[in-house]
């Protein structure tokens, strides 16, 4: 099974500001409470191996989680980076009654015409499943893999195991800070 844990919330995120693989910054404080929540959470999850983002964001978390897992390889991998934003890097992400602005729909929606230079939804598709397939040569589907990643990552990661979103809004799937989805269950 694919175990996916979105790494731990940042001052970016509190601040509702868009940041991609152009943002390299620590988790805060609450961030930090929400791997050890995790870590918590998976400590009797027997792992063959945990892959994760090079984003210190995510290499935090990641980090945090394997302090109880102390035999499970732990692996950079530059697949699961997060998506380049490009000039949408550091946008605010919500308006001022705290709805999101349509170009935020627009970046995760699969059916938009995006001109703009962020990295396109198919390319960052290309680079996950590609990911995925690997792991899934690699490992058995009674070993259980971890990866520590980004929001936007993890939209990718529920499109390649639960399909794509029919209206193409892949925002549907978006899992919170520090949170926990699992895949592969039978």
């Amino acid at each position: 099974m694919i175990y996916f844990v979105r790494h731990g919330q940042t001052d970016r995120n509190l601040a509702k500001k868009l940041q991609g693989r152009g943002t390299d910054i620590s988790l805060n404080e609450v961030g930090m409470r929400q791997a050890k929540e995790m870590r918590d959470e998976l400590k009797d999850v027997d792992f063959a191996a945990i892959f994760v983002s090079p984003l210190l964001r995510a290499r935090q978390t990641a980090e945090i989680i394997a302090e109880a897992h102390k035999n499970t390889p732990l692996f950079v991998a530059d697949e699961l980076i997060d998506r380049d934003f490009g000039e949408y890097e550091g946008w605010d992400s919500r308006t001022a009654d705290d709805d999101y602005p349509s170009y935020y729909y627009d970046i995760w929606n699969k059916n938009f015409a995006d001109t703009s230079d962020a990295e396109k939804i198919s390319d960052l598709e290309k680079r996950v499943f590609g990911f995925l397939e690997r792991l899934a040569e690699r490992y058995s589907k009674n070993e259980n893999v971890l990866l520590v990643a980004h929001g936007g990552v993890g939209l990718v990661v529920s499109e390649y195991f639960e399909g794509e979103p029919e209206d193409g809004n892949m925002l549907q799937h978006l899992v919170s800070n520090g949170k926990l989805q699992i895949f592969g269950a039978e």
